[in-house]
């Protein structure tokens, strides 16, 4: 059989106990021993000056100000063009309406579960 054939030819050729690195076509030297799986080096570093804000009552209502007039003119220009593709003025404010809603319960959901990620993440740390 030609599988038990290759496996047995493959198992012959390895060798058996420790691999020097002659025979592997590495360098002369052998790999560093692994690190401890602790906290990285990286995290005893101090925070950036402009790194992320904690999620507040201000950013929120600034991100809200910004948010809303874009959303009025994409979702006004979808209802606009549903408005002038079926003649009738009602569906386009619907149409416009109901994308706004979805959007904006979209933008909610996600600020929603940031600030709940955020107050986690303040709890687990011990509320720095």
């Amino acid at each position: 059989m030609i599988t038990q054939e290759r496996s047995a030819g493959k198992t012959a050729e390895r060798p058996v106990g420790p691999v020097s690195p002659v025979q592997t076509g590495g360098g002369s030297e052998s790999p560093p021993p692994p690190q401890g799986r602790g906290e990285g080096w990286w995290q005893s570093w101090p925070l950036p000056p402009n790194g992320p804000q904690p999620i507040n009552r201000g950013s929120l209502w600034r991100g809200a100000a910004v948010v809303t007039p874009a959303l009025v003119l994409v979702d006004g220009a979808l209802g606009v063009m549903a408005w002038q593709a079926s003649g009738n003025w009602l569906l386009g404010l619907a149409v416009g309406g109901v994308l706004f809603a979805f959007t904006a319960l979209e933008f909610g959901i996600v600020a929603w579960a940031a600030k709940m990620r955020q107050d986690q993440e303040r709890r687990q740390s011990g509320g720095r």
